[in-house]
């Protein structure tokens, strides 16, 4: 039961390959008697192979686990489908991205590497990547607003635990993102016209009695703050 929950989780929260061929990138593994194959989408870009690939690996083939091809595979963002009782981006955020390991002491900082266009390329390319997936402008465009929506998620969640993120988005994304996120930050701390932000709020250490006297010194010739205080103390100065 818990094999075929884990196989449908795979099916619907990652993208497939169309169901017919012919394909650019190869569904199966061949090095494997019989080959193990797989429906979901994945191609070799920075993935290892045998006997080469971004990473070789030692006879008689690749093992990244049982029945799974290596290759590079696709979240589908805009999933709906619930699954265990949980929706795409709460499995998202609460089993992978804030797992254990997410979760530890030790991790101070995260880095998400690329993003989903709403159109065009990909990101880290490969050859006929929509047309293996048979991905239409409008599922592209769906998907990436998917994407944007969850990934903000996840970063506004990454800030509340006290980590920090850096991501190589689009420029406007990023820009949107991070004045959202200073704007909140300054609400927060109380930063706007007539609040104390940005004070040193320590108390400062006692002075030592010449440091007083220094102080009532430079007090003593200290022009006066006001305005109005200033047009009246200020001496009259001769016109040269």
């Amino acid at each position: 039961m818990l094999i075929h929950i884990l196989i449908l989780i795979l099916i619907l929260r990652y993208m497939k390959f169309k169901p017919e061929g012919p394909y650019y990138s190869k569904k199966c593994d061949d090095n494997y008697d019989p080959p193990i194959c797989s429906d979901l989408y994945h191609n070799q870009e920075q993935s290892p192979g045998y006997p080469h690939g971004d990473g070789d690996c030692a006879a008689p083939n690749c093992d990244c686990g049982k029945g799974v091809p290596c290759g590079f595979y696709m979240w589908n963002h805009s999933s709906t489908t619930v699954v265990n009782n949980q929706t795409f981006l709460e499995w998202f955020r609460d089993d992978y991205i804030f797992d254990y390991q997410g979760t530890s002491p030790l991790v101070s900082g995260m880095y998400f590497d690329d993003w989903w266009p709403e159109k065009g390329g990909f990101p880290d390319p490969y050859p006929n990547m929509t047309e293996d997936m048979r991905l239409t402008p409008e599922e592209q465009a769906k998907i990436a607003k998917s994407y944007e929506e969850n990934m903000a998620v996840i970063y506004d969640e990454i800030l509340k635990r006290g980590t920090h993120f850096t991501y190589p988005c689009p420029l406007t994304y990023t820009l949107t993102h991070l004045l959202s996120h200073l704007l909140s930050l300054l609400l927060s701390q109380g930063c706007f016209p007539g609040s104390s932000c940005g004070t040193d709020s320590r108390t400062p250490r006692p002075k030592t009695a010449a440091a007083r006297s220094r102080s009532s010194r430079k007090a003593a010739r200290a022009p006066p703050r006001c305005a109005s205080c200033a047009k009246q103390t200020a001496p009259r100065r001769r016109a040269r």
